[in-house]
């Protein structure tokens, strides 16, 4: 399959000692500055989930900064990806930055339809939103992004069917997963085009899920807000979901839907809502978790 993706390289663990493992990493440094003229990267595990262990950006010319990142990363034991950092798209209209970091899915053995945005707070994952190809434009991106992004997606569901995975015994293997991606600038021998590039393949179970199953209802119900997003909060120690639920059902338009995913006290919680356009579902996602915060049922974040 042809996807596209961002200048990186792997710099595997195996049984490589500590000093091994940190050349190479040298070298793939050495190698993003010399062929694409890239000044930072990211050190990433592959791992890893929800943002963890990500360092960065690393300034490549800093070959001391990225030796001391390699050598405390060989620690975990598994394989690092050094990656070249993104300046991201943001979404224009959101109420606060959003990156523009589009996920693609396969559900049930088929390519699920449109896409949707992670709502980050860096690189930890908070929610996601759907967005279809007139609500890119709406929102004044770059369709051809969003065209790049849904054949990448056909690409790797038609590797899944092919010949050659009648031989490798992965045919039709692919029935749940994602692909993150990122769209952004990276500068170097790029300048100031904007890049989309696949950074994050789960090809299980993934958070993305919850925000498809209360979108798939909401279809179905034929709901006049058809836009919907999702965001995770920490629930007190003494909310319980019924009264989620209601704190969360009497503070919406009659027009709009919404949803108490989870709510596991003093461990984390996940509200869904409509809207008639992304930005809108989004804003209502976070009204709801600070109702919740006022009601004593969600702990404040940091800050």
């Amino acid at each position: 399959m042809a996807i596209p993706v961002l200048p990186g390289y792997t710099v595997a663990r195996t049984d490589a000692p500590a000093e091994r493992f940190v050349e190479e990493a040298v070298r793939a440094a050495t190698l993003l500055r010399r062929r694409y003229g890239l000044t930072q990267a990211f050190l990433k595990p592959s791992e890893s989930g929800s943002g963890a262990r990500i360092v960065g950006p690393i300034d490549l010319q800093d070959i001391a900064l990225v030796r001391t990142a390699v050598a405390d990363a060989h620690r975990y034991g598994d394989d690092y990806l050094l990656e070249a950092a993104v300046d991201y798209v943001t979404v224009p209209g959101a109420r606060t930055q959003c990156p523009l970091a589009p996920s693609g899915h396969i559900r049930n053995g088929a390519i699920a339809p449109g896409l949707t945005l992670q709502i980050l707070d860096r690189f930890s994952w908070e929610g996601n939103a759907y967005i279809d190809r007139p609500e890119w434009e709406r929102c004044g991106l770059a369709v051809d992004l969003y065209d790049d992004m849904l054949r990448a997606m056909h690409d790797i569901h038609a590797a899944f069917l092919s010949e050659a995975s009648t031989v490798d015994g992965s045919h039709g293997g692919l029935v749940t997963g994602g692909v993150d991606f990122a769209d952004g600038r990276v500068g170097g021998v790029f300048s100031d085009r904007v890049l989309t590039g696949a950074i994050d393949f789960n090809f299980s179970s993934h958070g993305a899920e919850l925000l498809r199953a209360f979108h798939e209802q909401i279809t179905a119900e034929q709901a006049p807000e058809h836009y919907t997003a999702t965001r995770v909060y920490r629930p007190t120690g003494t909310a319980t979901l019924a009264e989620t639920r209601a704190a969360v059902l009497t503070s919406i338009p009659l027009t709009a839907r919404a949803e108490v995913i989870a709510c596991v006290p003093n461990r984390w919680g996940m509200v869904a809502s409509t809207g008639t356009h992304m930005n809108q579902a989004m804003e209502r996602t976070h009204q709801l978790v600070d109702i919740l915060t006022a009601a004593g049922l969600a702990r404040k974040t940091d800050g």
